[in-house]
């Protein structure tokens, strides 16, 4: 009989279940899977997982212009070094009372690049 522990339990949509019960996506993958949400979702927000996804989404993407007010909402994919953030190459940026605003270059750094690829792949990412 399977246990119904919270350690074995993990929320998947109904195509997903099927697979699992099939045998299609074996208990390792499954694991991994569980791990790996558990170490995205208690380190990053909610802005920084999406960036993650487009990423992934993306494979010829490795960085995206946003405002420069945004590295506060990147700051921990900042601070694990996963992302870096410049000036961007098209400019426009301004200075008001001392602090630059326009537009800023948020790029995947090396580290950035190997976690994404392991997140896309549904390898394990490190904590």
């Amino acid at each position: 009989m399977k246990e119904h522990t919270f350690e074995n339990l993990i929320a998947l949509c109904p195509t997903d279940h099927a697979r699992a019960t099939k045998g299609e996506i074996d208990r390792k993958a499954m694991r991994i899977y569980k791990r790996n949400l558990a170490v995205v979702n208690s380190r990053y927000g909610e802005l920084e997982r999406r960036l993650i996804d487009l990423f992934a989404a993306n494979d010829e993407a490795s960085a995206i212009q946003l405002d420069r007010n945004m590295g506060f909402e990147f700051m921990y994919l900042i601070e694990d070094g996963l992302l870096a953030q410049g000036l961007a190459p098209t400019g426009g940026g301004v200075r008001i009372n001392g602090v630059e605003q326009g537009p800023w270059l948020y790029s995947l750094t090396e580290d950035g690049e190997d976690f994404v690829a392991r997140w896309s792949a549904g390898e394990l990412v490190e904590d």
